[in-house]
């Protein structure tokens, strides 16, 4: 089987090696990770890719008119990626239902129009920011998304679980929510995309904090932080076409 991996170096555009490499090579051990690569690698059967989660899925006001992360996501699949056999998936179709302030509680009400209308082949998984800015208890929080890979896998997709990007303010309890994350995908087997420890690697200064650069406030990305969240849930899937400018950052300003 060929898979769709492509070799990053450490030059300029590319961050969190150390993060994404370690996620990427836990991820393709899991059977997901195979079953994800042969569905790709078949351009002749379309694949529906289904984005649920907060604001940050939403993307809503905080890109100023930029592309978010699941918009790059349809630039990368539908456009930039080759099949094995030189094609392009332009008959893929990518969902957005992410909503701005909801938990993973709330999808849970919510997932008769949200999830279970669809049938995707994929579906991405983030939540964690409002969770944590309301203090659900992080046992609920983990009863939530272990429910949330249940439906997902009942309805014979692949879930990929998202740790949820770092704030401006750092606030203690934050990694504690990214951390039940990622329990959750370990114990489940779930393909994982770690966007908290990448953006420890970019902030290497300050671990904790998001940089400025890549926020519009203290909890939503900018355009920026959407493109290297992109990057992430590309590099972490080893579906990274050579060349891409999708998944190309800017070099970074001398601080």
């Amino acid at each position: 089987m060929m898979l769709l991996c492509c070799c990053w170096g450490m030059g300029a555009g590319v961050v969190g090696a150390d993060a994404v490499d370690e996620a990427h090579a836990r991820n393709a051990r899991l059977p997901d990770y195979a079953a994800l690569h042969r569905l790709i690698a078949d351009e002749t059967v379309p694949m529906m890719w289904l984005f649920v989660g907060d604001s940050i899925t939403h993307g809503c006001l905080h890109t100023h008119g930029g592309r978010s992360f699941a918009e790059h996501w349809m630039e990368l699949v539908k456009w930039e990626l080759r099949t094995p056999r030189g094609a392009r998936r332009t008959n893929d179709i990518v969902i957005n239902a992410g909503v701005s302030g909801e938990t993973a509680g709330g999808f849970l009400s919510q997932a008769e129009w949200r999830l279970k209308q669809f049938r995707a082949q994929v579906v991405f998984i983030n939540f964690g920011i409002n969770d944590g800015s309301r203090c659900k208890a992080l046992e609920s929080f983990r009863g939530d998304l272990q429910q949330i890979v249940t439906m997902v896998r009942e309805q014979g997709a692949i879930p990929v679980l998202q740790t949820p990007s770092l704030t401006l303010a750092g606030e203690a309890y934050r990694p504690d929510y990214a951390g039940v994350v990622r329990e959750v995908a370990a114990a489940h087997g779930v393909l994982l995309v770690d966007h908290s420890a990448a953006w420890c690697d970019y902030a290497s200064a300050s671990p904790q904090c998001a940089p400025q650069e890549l926020m519009n406030d203290n909890l939503h990305p900018n355009a920026l932080g959407h493109r290297l969240m992109a990057q992430t849930l590309a590099r972490s899937l080893g579906i990274s076409p050579p060349n891409s400018r999708t998944l190309t950052l800017p070099p970074r300003q001398a601080e």
